[in-house]
């Protein structure tokens, strides 16, 4: 059983590392014939809120609200799966507590997780604390398509120094990525 176990926990590895270098490797052949278009032209930025403990492990009500350990919650389409916290729509409110739209993308903004250069999407309108970052796109991108080719810019050159590593927001919005015709977008992240 051990064995196994580290057999598939190698096979894993392998897939995910798979997978990793064919999104890099189609997103820099679409920069070689593509505009490459600042990311802050094609989203919104919504940074999250607090969430105080008295408001966390509550289920059944409207919204989820993701911390930055449910990203890692995500399943291999990138949609978090995480109902572990949950919130009423009056209750955002109270907090000011944006609601992100459904198909938004979500990242880690402060702290070890924001080095890990994750992106994943939320498939329902959601709130989000403030350890993380939402990326609305606009009408010119496709959200999935938007999440992997988010996978070329290099979280660790928008790290700011510090005790606690931040995002560079500015450095995000400047960052450049591919961008084919929404039509080929849709096409490329779904054959990936």
């Amino acid at each position: 059983i051990d064995g196994m176990r580290a057999d598939l926990d190698e096979m894993e590895r392998l897939l995910t590392e798979r997978r990793s270098s064919i999104v890099s490797e189609t997103m820099l052949h679409l920069a070689l014939d593509h505009p490459r278009v600042q990311v802050g032209a094609l989203v919104g930025l919504i940074s999250g809120s607090g969430f105080p403990h008295k408001y966390q492990g509550q289920t059944g009500k409207q919204f989820p609200f993701y911390k930055v350990g449910s990203i890692s919650l995500a399943n291999p389409q990138g949609f978090i799966r995480d109902d572990r916290n949950t919130i009423s729509k009056d209750d955002s409110h109270q907090l000011g507590a944006h609601i992100i739209p459904a198909n938004s993308v979500l990242m880690a903004k402060i702290g070890a997780a924001l080095l890990l250069g994750r992106f994943v999407r939320n498939e329902k309108p959601c709130c989000i604390d403030n350890n993380m970052l939402a990326l609305l796109p606009n009408n010119n991108v496709d959200s999935k398509f938007l999440m992997l080719a988010l996978s070329l810019v290099d979280i660790a050159l928008l790290e700011r120094p510090g005790p606690v590593p931040t995002l560079d927001l500015v450095g995000l919005r400047q960052n450049r990525i591919p961008l084919p015709p929404l039509t080929e977008q849709r096409r490329i992240a779904d054959e990936i």
